[in-house]
């Protein structure tokens, strides 16, 4: 891999970031993106975003028909949520994203439990 493939590939997931957050905020919640440029062990998720006393912390892959999220990503998003955010369990989700190109994205909530995420359906 070349290194100007990678800083391709790296856009594209940013864009995919990107992209989530707007379509957040579009969907009434507040959300940021935490621009973390390389793998680390901190628990920070790509995006965190907030619909009243609901915290969301997502992953987010950029995919073309999968994606793989390894489990130490999961962890770190549980991690995250409970180490850091001092709500109760029902009002932290972890959820994990894969932007799909013009599909948009298809999302799956791991969170403890398991409310559907609808105001991100269009």
């Amino acid at each position: 891999m070349t290194k100007s493939h990678f800083a391709v590939g790296a856009r594209e997931v940013s864009t995919a970031k990107t992209f989530l957050v707007k379509l957040l905020q579009k969907r009434g919640c507040r959300a940021v993106r935490i621009p973390v440029s390389n793998p680390s062990l901190s628990p920070l998720p790509d995006v965190i975003a907030r619909k009243d006393s609901d915290v969301y912390a997502f992953e987010v892959k950029n995919a073309s028909y999968y994606a793989y999220f390894p489990k130490q990503q999961i962890d770190k998003l549980f991690r995250f949520l409970n180490e850091l955010i001092p709500l109760a369990r029902e009002q932290k989700h972890a959820v994990v994203a894969a932007h799909l190109g013009r599909d948009g994205f298809s999302r799956r909530s791991i969170g403890v439990n398991g409310r559907k995420i609808d105001f991100l359906k269009k």
